[in-house]
């Protein structure tokens, strides 16, 4: 049961001094989609953001709608200076405001691990004089420094009035018999929004300039024109976006791999650093690029193939790094037929010019085939 209170957060202003607004943002965009994700036991691939940009009224709109239904499951709205971050049917509890809570250890299809992404986000916020406001429960939860200095972070929790709480109410069981559809406005009992900028006529607002910069760390809402996309996450094509690292749509800023990558990717599974700007090195980062290109050879067969086999040929990026530890049948008898074709007389079949015959050992050793005399080089 909540109450009115004010609670120390544990942590001080200078904490993570590196992080700007951009990386503030990219948190609650984190915990935004992730609440989506979970409320609706939706896949990382299912939950669809729909950017209608900025209308007439100089108003920017993003959703994201059921994919079965097509109901309206939250939103983002920039207006005049304010950001807002809105999920439909989640509940906040007053201890997720401890060190170390989270509702999300242990769940694949969020991106959230570290169970201190929304407290740190306002720490970084408020620290660049925005403001900062969660509307759930029932209650406002106000983000603000204070104690020695007022250098130690503290969340206001104050219950909203009673008579507008039964006002709105009221109004929504109208739209409800109405049969109307749900619009973008929230309820303080049974969502979670947050506020980020000017609200109420305190804190700096959040420049349309500057609201567009944080935009691109995510893959939803700064979407490339070129992907494939699979299972195992996208692969882009877009020049724009080459070499760009996403987890679960949220932009990946650090090194992640020890060589550097070719195409971009947006992987759907994986975990991040504590600092947020890499994978976590497990394997996984040379598995899954393997994974997502076999799929886009599905999918699309030559052209994708051809470019496949042009990263096997280079052997200098992330994209094919260790590959002949993961690289599957389906893919390597592809790879094989291309070769055959490109060199049907089959005068230098095992030879490459740029990378001698390492391709015919990576593609002999996926299809289990016996050892074969390689010819001298042309």
């Amino acid at each position: 049961m909540l109450s009115q209170t004010r609670q120390p957060m544990g942590y001080s202003k200078g904490y993570v001094p590196k992080w700007g607004p951009t990386e503030a943002f990219r948190e609650f965009l984190r915990n935004w989609k992730d609440a989506i994700i979970e409320t609706n036991q939706l896949k990382q691939a299912q939950c669809k953001v729909t950017v209608n940009g900025f209308d007439s009224r100089n108003i920017y709109i993003a959703e994201v709608r059921h994919p079965t239904t097509q109901s309206l499951l939250g939103f983002i709205r920039w207006q005049d200076g304010t950001v807002e971050l809105s999920n439909f049917k989640a509940q906040m509890k007053r201890e997720m405001l401890d060190i170390g809570v989270t509702t999300k250890r242990g769940s694949h299809e969020t991106a959230g691990k570290h169970r201190e992404g929304f407290k740190v986000g306002a720490l970084v916020i408020t620290r660049n004089l925005y403001r900062v406001r969660y509307e759930s429960s029932n209650f406002y939860w106000a983000f603000k420094f204070g104690g020695h200095l007022q250098q130690q972070l503290y969340c206001s929790l104050s219950p909203m009035n009673e008579n507008k709480i039964k006002t709105l109410r009221d109004k929504e069981e109208k739209r409800i018999a109405a049969g109307t559809a749900r619009q973008l406005q929230s309820n303080i009992w049974e969502d979670v929004t947050v506020k980020i900028g000017r609200i109420y006529g305190t804190g700096e607002r959040v420049k349309k300039e500057d609201f567009l910069k944080w935009l691109d760390v995510s893959f939803d809402l700064q979407h490339p024109s070129s992907t494939i996309e699979t299972r195992h996450g996208c692969l882009i094509l877009d020049e724009e976006f080459a070499r760009r690292v996403y987890l679960k749509s949220l932009l990946l800023r650090g090194n992640s791999f020890e060589k550097p990558l070719k195409f971009g990717y947006n992987f759907f599974r994986g975990s991040v650093e504590r600092d947020r700007t890499s994978l976590e090195r497990t394997g996984q980062e040379t598995r899954i690029p393997a994974e997502i290109w076999e799929e886009a050879i599905r999918l699309h067969g030559c052209d994708i193939t051809d470019k496949y086999l042009a990263l096997l040929r280079n052997d200098k990026t992330a994209d094919v790094h260790r590959v002949e530890n993961s690289i599957t049948q389906f893919t390597a008898e592809k790879v094989w037929s291309r070769l055959l074709k490109q060199n049907s007389d089959r005068a230098c079949f095992y030879h490459d010019t740029l990378n001698g015959d390492k391709d015919a050992e990576i593609i002999r050793n996926s299809l289990k085939m016996e050892p074969i005399q390689l010819p001298t080089p042309l």
